[in-house]
């Protein structure tokens, strides 16, 4: 089945308004990279250490992912968070991204290239068997999508 691609500013508002975020990998949804980049620059500053600041557009993209996540684990389910300290408390540990950032910077700000995760999960996948992870499967078809996209 082919995707719905979202090619502009418009369909994407359209999309947040029914509460869908074409930002996040979708099954059926696909936003235009063009689009995504510049949405995405717009949202988090830009990634490359030439071009902005990486820290502040580092903390831009963590806060945006929390405030997208449900606070539990992608692979165990774990609740990773009490919501009464959610306010202004967060933790790069808990977005793991599936591609390295270091290696692959143009993707470190793409909000299909992580999960959220809890510490112990993040570390499986960084450094464990990822194939008996739950997440395996669908990271899979995620990282296919991210290099065509990219590469």
């Amino acid at each position: 089945m082919n995707k719905i691609k979202i090619d502009t500013i418009e369909e994407y508002d359209l999309c947040l308004k029914h509460g869908i975020n074409p930002l996040f990998w979708h099954r059926f949804i696909k936003i235009d990279i063009n689009l995504r980049h510049t949405i995405q620059n717009s949202l988090f500053g830009i990634y490359e250490l030439s071009k902005g600041n990486v820290l502040l557009a580092n903390d831009k993209y963590y806060h945006y992912c929390f405030k997208h996540s449900t606070l539990r684990c992608e692979n165990c389910g774990q609740k990773v968070f009490n919501n009464r300290n959610l306010n202004n408390v967060y933790s790069s540990t808990n977005i793991s991204h599936i591609i390295s950032r270091g290696s692959n910077p143009e993707i470190a700000h793409d909000p299909r290239n992580h999960n959220f995760l809890c510490f112990n999960c993040h570390s499986k996948w960084e450094n464990g068997n990822r194939k008996e992870m739950l997440i395996y499967l669908d990271n899979k078809v995620i990282i296919q999508e991210l290099r065509e996209d990219y590469f």
